[in-house]
């Protein structure tokens, strides 16, 4: 089995390099009695499915970076995620007095900055998801040896991942000539 998820791994990073779009779907699963999301993401060279147990922002990342070890950096583009996410100047304020700017940070290091500016557990769970998806996909960006996707197409949702959803589409199944696409 694990052959085939090698060619599978394999498959999927050489149609990202050489493609120039992603688009990206995902559909209820149940697996082993429990409900997952099965995504398929694919472009004009081939389809790939990953089926994962959550489909939020760092699950996408997680599929576009091919399940590699998660990172984080706090730079501009950070920051300006965060105020399109809708987060608090004063925790903006917090973490660009706090933390060293471009410093890469893997989970263990977030952890500790949400122990830091968090130190209630139970406080600032949203804040928390916002803060740690931002710093995800301004590391995304700036990761060196992997293709970023440029263009990730998405149906029917505003974009999971600002900034690199670039285009998204609300097919209207009874009256196909509604069916809309933005540009973002």
């Amino acid at each position: 089995m694990d052959v085939f998820h090698a060619e599978k791994s394999e498959l999927y990073e050489a149609s990202i390099d050489v493609g120039d779009w992603q688009q990206i779907d995902d559909t209820g699963s149940r697996v082993n009695g429990r409900n997952c999301y099965t995504h398929i993401v694919c472009n004009d060279l081939c389809t790939v499915f990953f089926t994962t147990l959550k489909k939020d922002r760092l699950t996408i990342l997680d599929i576009l970076r091919n399940f590699g070890s998660r990172s984080f950096v706090f730079n501009d583009e950070t920051f300006k995620l965060l105020k399109q996410l809708k987060v608090s100047r004063k925790l903006m304020g917090k973490l660009q007095e706090g933390i060293e700017s471009g410093k890469k940070l893997d989970e263990q290091g977030m952890e500790e900055v949400f122990a830091w500016l968090f130190p209630e557990p139970a406080k600032g769970k949203v804040s928390r998801a916002r803060i740690m998806e931002a710093a995800a996909i301004a590391s995304y960006h700036s990761q060196a040896g992997i293709r970023v996707v440029k263009v990730l197409m998405s149906d029917n949702a505003p974009p999971a991942i600002p900034a690199v959803v670039l285009f998204y589409y609300k097919f209207d199944f009874y009256s196909p000539k509604k069916t809309k696409v933005r540009q973002i």
